[in-house]
């Protein structure tokens, strides 16, 4: 785990921290040819050379926030990575290769093809591997954790993003329930949070079922059903 020192409320700081970090990182991986662009408004913070392949870098960082009124620091399970310019606007397309990022608290790095990230506007992670894995986005970047192979060989960067594009089919394809199974567990449990609970699937889930089976707790047809189901106690 990082040194909890190296946190400062000044985000320009942590940031210069994780770039130094990264050049480190990247001659103890033989990686000698690293560019630093001249133009401070550049889309990418490093061009970095491997193989005579030239690849465009942004380097991103986050830490635990201080506990308040307490000296000390805290580590949480999920770490948001911003993914906005330092205007405040999302990446055009094409602005860079890799998004690399920092976890301070962890010393941990996620090595993102840029195409996976590039029209969001963040994204979460999970060093610690905790996470529900029902929920549809939950760990879904956990392949590239650490893995600065994908640099170096194309077949173990297929290999990650067949990974990462099997976890994320699956996941939009789990079996939505029978309409009128969940219309008849939405009687008797009578919140998302509730089905969620007996589903064991996440509350966003349950809110796209019911969203792509035309279901609500305030629409006519289950006020009916709850009528008639009361009206028969």
């Amino acid at each position: 785990m990082s040194n909890f020192k190296n946190y400062n409320s000044d985000t320009n700081l942590n940031g210069n921290y994780a770039e130094q970090k990264f050049i480190l990182e990247c001659l103890a991986k033989k990686i000698n040819n690293i560019l630093k662009p001249i133009n401070i408004n550049s889309p990418y913070d490093f061009i970095i050379d491997i193989n005579n392949n030239l690849l465009r870098i942004q380097i991103k960082s986050t830490w635990s926030e201080r506990k308040t009124g307490n000296k000390n620091f805290s580590t949480k399970e999920k770490y948001k990575i911003g993914l906005s310019s330092d205007k405040h606007k999302k990446y055009p397309v094409n602005s860079f290769d890799f998004l690399i990022a920092y976890i301070g608290d962890f010393d941990i790095w996620y090595i993102i093809p840029s195409h996976l990230i590039i029209n969001m506007n963040s994204f979460n992670v999970y060093p610690t591997d905790n996470y529900v894995k029902s929920t549809r986005d939950a760990g879904k970047f956990e392949i590239f954790k650490n893995n600065w192979d994908i640099l170096f060989d194309d077949n173990k960067l297929n290999i990650a993003l067949n990974s990462y594009n099997n976890l994320v089919f699956n996941r939009a394809q789990k079996e939505i329930p029978n309409r009128n199974e969940l219309l008849n567990n939405m009687i008797i449990y009578k919140s998302r949070l509730q089905l969620s609970n007996y589903y064991n699937a996440s509350v966003t889930t349950i809110a796209r079922w019911l969203k792509d089976l035309n279901l609500s707790y305030f629409n006519d047809e289950y006020k009916s059903l709850l009528k008639n189901e009361l009206a028969n106690l």
